[in-house]
């Protein structure tokens, strides 16, 4: 165990380290390695939906386009917010923004801890996330990873207040939280059921109206863009389309994945052109055109797995891969393998030891990291989108569980 005296540090000291580390990277680091990691500024257009909004043109990607239904609305929201407030100050403002993001993170990331061991503890991990580069690397790009990681922490944190204190508001919190993380990425509707499940690991009885609170308000906060969705192309839409695209490029990723395992930009590069080609004949214009290239790719990827059951199998293993390590480049790739195989190791040893010792809370962090992995087995899938949920495996990999003493004991320590 690692005895470090920090309680006397103020839990805004992790706050504070967290925006300027991530500041330090944004504005010095980033445009240095920019080229070399092929990290491109805003690769999926948020931004640009994000100044559109800003400058009141829609939801769209261009004046002269039509509305999209392809993206959820909460990320470009944000960046249309930061820039308004930022007097359109752009990128800067996003990446200040994003900075307090990590900051804020870290710092929830201490309150989270807290719940389970004592302050000094608690301030040490704080801090390490704090400068843990998997967590801030998105800092600098127009990606909702950064947003999604503050939610995802809020989200266990207020869940663990909840747990040990049922009420009503308390559920309905983690319902509206749910429904915001969902406005941003509607892989996020899976947690609409398995927070729920969480009840009933640790309350198997009586815990129905809290469950159907935290449902309840969560669709209630989805609902109008659904139904903004649907008024758009006359077809229910939760959140946004996509779905078939990305199944589809999980297929090709799948058969191609072993001409170069370490490099995504590789593998992308080797199958978009062949399947963009399956929608160039297409006129219509957005929010039509979404709709029509999401039925085209679904049913295209359907029919290879229809016809290919190995490659449902395969893609399966290779998804649940690439969604941890793999990055643009071999480079990328071979960083985060070296920066997240240590904290996965320690975290599993972490999470066998608190089972022993009956901490049945854990089970909320791991059916909310498996959850959200396990959504994402369907598509194509990188280290990118296991970013959101690092600050949770982070948190179990540094936790030193108490000897001896019960949680409750170490929580008010």
């Amino acid at each position: 165990m690692i005895n470090l005296d920090l309680a006397r540090i103020h839990p805004l000291f992790i706050l504070v380290i967290g925006f300027l580390t991530a500041l330090v990277f944004c504005f010095l680091i980033y445009p240095r390695i920019q080229s070399s990691y092929h990290a491109v500024l805003d690769p999926d257009e948020y931004g640009v939906l994000g100044i559109n909004l800003l400058h009141g043109h829609g939801f769209a990607y261009a004046s002269d386009q039509g509305p999209t239904v392809y993206r959820g609305p909460l990320y470009p929201a944000f960046i249309a917010l930061v820039l308004w407030l930022g007097n359109a100050w752009y990128p800067d403002s996003v990446w200040i923004a994003q900075c307090l993001l990590h900051g804020l993170t870290c710092l929830f990331v201490y309150l989270l801890a807290k719940r389970f061991v004592n302050r000094s503890r608690a301030i040490f991990i704080g801090l390490c996330c704090a400068v843990y580069p998997v967590l801030f690397w998105f800092a600098p790009r127009m990606w909702n990873e950064m947003l999604l990681m503050f939610f995802m922490v809020c989200l266990l944190y207020v869940t663990l207040r909840v747990f040990e204190k049922l009420t009503i508001p308390g559920s309905a919190c983690i319902g509206v939280i749910i429904g915001l993380m969902c406005l941003a990425k509607a892989t996020f509707l899976v947690l609409v059921i398995a927070l729920p499940l969480c009840f009933l690991v640790l309350y198997p009885v009586k815990r129905l109206r809290y469950i159907l609170t935290i449902a309840f308000t969560a669709l209630i906060i989805v609902l109008p863009w659904t139904l903004r969705n649907y008024v758009l192309v006359k077809r229910v839409i939760p959140v946004h389309t996509g779905a078939g695209f990305n199944i589809k490029v999980g297929n090709a990723i799948a058969r191609s994945y072993f001409s170069d395992p370490l490099a995504y930009s590789v593998l992308w590069d080797k199958n978009i052109d062949q399947i963009q080609s399956l929608t160039a004949g297409l006129s219509s214009k957005r929010p039509l055109r979404d709709l029509e290239e999401e039925d085209i790719y679904m049913a295209s990827a359907i029919d290879e797995l229809q016809s290919d059951f190995h490659l449902l199998l395969k893609r399966i293993a290779v998804n649940g891969l690439n969604f941890w390590y793999i990055g643009e480049t071999r480079l990328k790739s071979a960083v985060l393998i070296l920066l997240k195989f240590p904290i996965f190791v320690l975290s599993i040893i972490s999470i066998i030891a608190g089972l022993k010792m009956g901490e049945k809370r854990i089970w909320i962090f791991l059916i909310v990291i498996l959850a959200y992995w396990c959504a994402h087995l369907p598509f194509a899938a990188n280290g990118r989108l296991s970013v959101p949920v690092m600050p949770l495996v982070m948190l179990l990999a540094l936790l030193s569980w108490p000897k001896g003493d019960s949680i409750e004991k170490a929580v008010t320590a």
